[in-house]
């Protein structure tokens, strides 16, 4: 009897694939996270890869040192709250793996899925999901999620 081989997850890889691919980007104190990225992006529905970018731009991983909010607060997305990190407004968190999750959870949350405060939403595949609207130099852009690039 043959074992069942992995299942498809995102992108045409395995999950675990897709944690080995996104592990090819994260360096310093994010190195090795991949698996959890994936996990968790592909659990809520989220671009696995778009959630590494923002982490890469909001903690400056890229560039070789992470931010001392990864580095001491486990602070993988900039995330503000509490327990506070410091005297400092940003959130910690007692592992890695929870930032991981807390800042996967917060994308998801505040970015992806639909919020009854914002009344404008489309309905796609079967779930509401709401409309973000970015205004800059008199020009306004509808989409969702809220992905703008350098507009």
């Amino acid at each position: 009897v043959k074992a069942p081989s992995d299942p498809v997850v995102f992108d045409g890889l395995t999950l675990n694939q897709l944690g080995e691919t996104l592990n090819r980007s994260l360096k310093s104190n994010l190195e090795g996270t991949g698996p959890s990225f994936a996990k968790y992006a592909v659990e809520m529905g989220i671009d696995p890869y778009l959630a590494v970018a923002i982490v890469l731009h909001e903690t400056g991983c890229f560039s070789g040192s992470c931010s001392n909010q990864v580095r001491t607060c486990n602070n993988v997305g900039g995330q503000k709250g509490s327990p506070r990190c410091g005297n400092g407004s940003f959130k910690r968190f007692d592992t890695l793996e929870d930032g991981i999750r807390g800042f996967v959870n917060n994308l998801y949350k505040n970015y992806y899925a639909y919020s009854p405060k914002i009344k404008y939403y489309k309905i796609i595949d079967g779930k509401m999901i709401n409309l973000h609207v970015c205004v800059k130099n008199s020009e306004i852009k509808l989409g969702s999620p809220i992905i703008y690039g350098s507009f």
